[in-house]
């Protein structure tokens, strides 16, 4: 079965693709035009860190780095040539383009141009409305011949408002969070996704708290699939998680928040992350004895650090580069607890990769939403506020060595019930399934 997935974020798209490769499928993954690091496979797969630069577009430019063939990133034409010519690669695209280079530099200062000209606020009625209706129409004909030499196609998200290219009509629509707010806002790439999504054959919802407003919305086969992960690596962290509570001395807690800085906006309520340095702030005020570590990343960085410039400077905040998920997973395993957004009662990559990995986890969590979802609730802390995460902090200082070892177990082995890669697999296979009834 030939499968193409069609999207921007590294860790769905990818890994999803990678995983069915791995269990006989010819998947391919489209990762149009990618001008950020979470777009790029190396974001799972590399151990490393790297600086980070708001303006950049952090392509990574690995210097020998083999993409695998079946990860096509450029343009339109580009993409078609490589996928209907022998000899081509995605790294033959993205690394060696003398076109894509150009376009990758001429875009990086656009980036720099669009962040400092346009006003927060009417950011997204920029990137959404006119940017979107600037897409050349000459991308059609390669585009729907794309698609046509495929035998199912998974849209991600805001990538459903290219499913109109489906000459057959028969396509999977994959929810990553575009339900919760970008669908309703009044952009025309929001209306034509919705469209995508109203006319899909089956819709995967990955976040639990989507799965009644997919229901209430749209009237086709819905199925919950967690996030596609690489979870191949847990036995072995899942180990060095286990020897290191054995280790641990009783000299303070440890604390990763590797959530990126990021403001409210129309389409992206955010993470909270404002309530989080006040809840560092009170804990530094009260001389607990903590150490927080953070991520230099996302837009609203700047005000961050500045905001936590005392606590930084008295050893309370310690910043790290931005690094890929697997440098992540070194650094979680080794931390007594980490805090994932507050605004969501959903699981991302961050939540995802500490619930496996038996690491204590602090974000925004309605039981009810769980237990309608995976049948159960994830045993976790849940915060909303300053208070509930000081709270939590506190508790966690307490902490035995035997309590924390039974959460560690209980964490993981319900990641292994609810989240690990082979349900998503599952789920996807039974999506393919319900589109060959059609």
């Amino acid at each position: 079965m030939r499968v193409l997935h069609v999207g921007n974020i590294a860790n769905n798209g990818y890994l999803a693709a990678k995983k069915e490769r791995e269990n006989g499928f010819e998947s391919y993954l489209i990762n149009v035009n990618a001008h950020h690091v979470m777009m790029q496979p190396e974001w799972e797969e590399l151990d490393l860190e790297f600086e980070y630069n708001q303006y950049s577009t952090n392509m990574l430019k690995l210097k020998g780095r083999e993409l695998p063939s079946w990860v096509l990133s450029g343009s339109w034409s580009a993409i078609c040539d490589a996928l209907f010519s022998s000899g081509q690669s995605g790294k033959n695209l993205r690394l060696k383009s003398k076109k894509y280079k150009n376009q990758d530099e001429f875009i990086r200062i656009m980036i720099k141009l669009f962040k400092n000209l346009i006003p927060k606020k009417l950011r997204p009625l920029v990137a959404y409305n006119v940017l979107y209706r600037l897409r050349n129409i000459n991308d059609a004909r390669f585009i729907e011949k794309v698609f046509a030499s495929f035998d199912n196609i998974i849209f991600y998200g805001p990538f459903c408002s290219l499913s109109k290219y489906v000459k057959n009509g028969k396509y999977i629509a994959f929810e990553h969070g575009t339900l919760r707010n970008f669908i309703d806002t009044n952009y025309k790439l929001a209306k034509n996704t919705k469209i995508g999504f109203e006319n899909a054959s089956v819709i995967l919802i990955s976040n639990q708290d989507c799965l009644n407003k997919a229901r209430n919305i749209f009237s086709q086969v819905i199925i919950k699939s967690p996030h596609p992960i690489n979870d191949s690596d847990f036995p072995d962290l899942r180990a060095l998680r286990e020897r290191y509570l054995l280790d641990r001395k009783d000299t303070g807690i440890e604390v990763l928040v590797p959530a990126r800085h990021t403001f409210s906006i129309s389409t992206d309520i955010g993470k909270g992350n404002e309530i989080i340095y006040s809840a560092i702030e009170e804990l530094f005020r009260s001389n607990e004895n903590i150490i927080f570590h953070l991520i230099k990343w996302g837009e609203n960085f700047p005000t961050a650090e500045k905001y936590l410039k005392e606590m930084e400077e008295a050893g309370f905040v310690k910043w790290h580069n931005l690094m890929t998920r697997p440098k992540l997973k070194g650094l979680m395993i080794k931390s007594d607890a980490v805090i994932d957004q507050l605004l969501i009662p959903a699981y991302g990559g961050i939540s995802i990769d500490a619930i496996g990995l038996g690491v204590p986890l602090l974000t925004n969590q309605v039981a009810t939403i769980d237990t309608e979802y995976f049948g159960s609730a994830a045993p976790i802390f849940s915060i909303h506020n300053t208070e509930t995460i000081v709270r939590a902090l506190k508790y966690l200082s307490l902490m035995s060595v035997d309590a924390k070892k039974l959460y560690f177990k209980k964490s993981y082995e319900w990641f292994d019930q609810n989240l690990s890669s082979e349900i998503s697999l599952a789920a996807r296979i039974n999506a393919y399934k319900e589109v060959e009834k059609i």
